[in-house]
């Protein structure tokens, strides 16, 4: 089987490793998958990602595009004409019978070729951008850019051969407003390496200290305001306190408004950590953060969320984000923040600390709450048989 796995973004990019990459490997290990890959690379990513595809055990046949960016819409319209032409090419030179375009601009890029050619085509949606947008403040629900990429993404759910959904909130959704597309429809979350991610590490964090951390880039979306609003109740009540930072992103992003908001230097760490110093860093944190705009969040599941759980962490989240809110309540992982006050702060740190006291049996139930959502060999074994399906049909 030959499949063409199509990213707008880099090789290199750390999501290509945790939401690509690892999926193909354990694909890989299991059937006779070939893959061929395109991506966008900018001028400062592509030596890296020569490096990495070099490194790979897997031999994949690699192609890249250089991403073009300004003007923005112009310059997007011609890196889907151009990827458009590169898939023409890619699937007569190498014989693809599936094309695996992952996110909307990837999907956009498939359609033409892999119609017209006769190759299945799959729609990995990861969420839906248009919304994702206007809740990041990028676009505008009233705007036209909103309403072209809104029909856009309706038009390729319709005319695609299967597609996935990110969380069973959103599925629900659909299944209500297009109940004749459900039967080529999966829910695949954001999944995580529990072989990588394990809460039997030992991080290297101050043990002397209660550490919150954060995992990731700060984005459009993300609630950094709101989370240090958080950490601040936290502190007072907690006085030992610590709020980590694991980013690459610019340190003054978090720095300058924690000190408006009076928090002092010695509460917050900013760490740009190595890819593989990751899961030790954080499996020797108390709990992890992530406060999203949740403007139509429910087809959202962040990656970070997986990987606290599997590092043994409970999470504190905002409500409205996937499926959220339902692990953390039901599986007892992690606190909801309802609203975005001083006194539902204080009544979920509350509600922390009396989960905290379980100690052991909280991480270890965190871990089996990983294992049993966001496995990455139960999300490899879903996208392997929709490719049999796809092939078989």
């Amino acid at each position: 089987m030959k499949v063409l796995f199509i990213a707008y973004q880099a090789a290199s990019d750390p999501l290509m490793e945790s939401q690509g990459f690892s999926y193909m490997r354990v694909i890989a290990e299991k059937e006779a998958v070939q893959y061929s890959l395109l991506t966008f690379e900018t001028r400062d990513s592509l030596a890296s990602s020569n490096e990495y595809i070099s490194g790979l055990k897997n031999t994949i046949k690699w192609k890249y595009l250089m991403y073009l960016n300004r003007p923005r819409f112009p310059a997007t319209c011609l890196n889907i004409i151009l990827g458009i032409f590169a898939v023409f090419s890619i699937l007569k030179k190498d014989n693809i019978n599936v094309v695996h375009a992952r996110g909307l601009i990837s999907a956009l890029i498939a359609f033409i070729p892999a119609k017209l050619l006769n190759v299945k085509f799959f729609f990995d949606t990861r969420g839906f951008l248009a919304d994702k947008y206007v809740g990041g403040g990028l676009l505008s629900s009233s705007g036209l850019l909103y309403k072209m990429m809104k029909w856009g993404e309706n038009a390729l759910l319709k005319k695609c051969d299967f597609f996935t959904l990110e969380t069973t909130s959103h599925a629900r959704i659909i299944k209500e407003t297009h109940c004749d597309l459900s039967d080529k429809m999966e829910v695949i979350p954001c999944c995580s390496d529990l072989a990588k991610f394990d809460y039997s590490l030992n991080g290297n964090l101050n043990s002397n200290s209660f550490n919150i951390v954060y995992l990731g880039k700060f984005g459009t979306w993300y609630l950094i305001n709101e989370m240090l609003d958080f950490f601040k109740v936290l502190s007072s009540i907690l006085p030992d306190s610590r709020f980590i930072f694991l980013t690459q992103d610019d340190p003054d992003r978090v720095g300058k408004p924690a000190k408006d908001k009076g928090i002092i230097d010695s509460q917050i760490e900013i760490i740009k950590p190595l890819k593989e110093s990751i899961p030790a860093l954080l499996a020797g944190a108390g709990a992890g953060i992530f406060f999203i705009n949740p403007y139509k969040r429910y087809n959202s599941s962040p990656v970070k969320f997986g990987e606290y759980l599997a590092c043994g962490l409970p999470v504190v989240s905002n409500a409205g984000i996937g499926d959220c809110d339902e692990i953390i309540e039901r599986e007892r992982v992690g606190v909801v923040i309802t609203q975005f006050s001083g006194e539902e702060y204080k009544r979920a740190i509350y509600e922390l600390k009396k989960l905290l006291s379980e100690g052991e049996i909280l991480r270890e139930r965190c871990r089996s709450a990983a294992a049993k959502y966001f496995d990455l060999e139960m999300g490899a074994e879903k996208y392997l048989k929709i490719y049999k399906q796809l092939l078989a049909s």
